[in-house]
């Protein structure tokens, strides 16, 4: 945080929300196969793909908030402030 520039920290605030999608995602996908394990996976179209979504949807609306720690001083608190406030600004899907 420190010795980061400002384009660095977007980066960053840009990356986690990018993986934190991804993880979000995943698990939405192992909830989907816990909840229809079934169900035939081989047939992949439009119903399952819509349950898909449905389910992930359903677990991204469990994720309410992220936790980031850091270890701030003095002189890194501007940089690590402005990086959590970017980090709310970025869109999610």
């Amino acid at each position: 945080m420190l010795y980061s520039s400002r384009p660095q920290l977007d980066s960053l605030a840009i990356n986690i929300e990018k993986r934190v999608n991804s993880l979000i995602k995943e698990l939405g996908l192992i909830n989907y196969r816990y909840d229809f394990k079934n169900y035939n996976y081989g047939s992949k179209g439009p119903v399952m793909d819509s349950i898909e979504s449905a389910c992930e949807e359903k677990f991204r609306r469990q994720v309410r908030e992220l936790l980031i720690d850091c270890d701030w001083s003095e002189k890194s608190k501007e940089n690590y402030f402005y990086f959590l406030k970017k980090c709310k600004k970025v869109p999610t899907d």
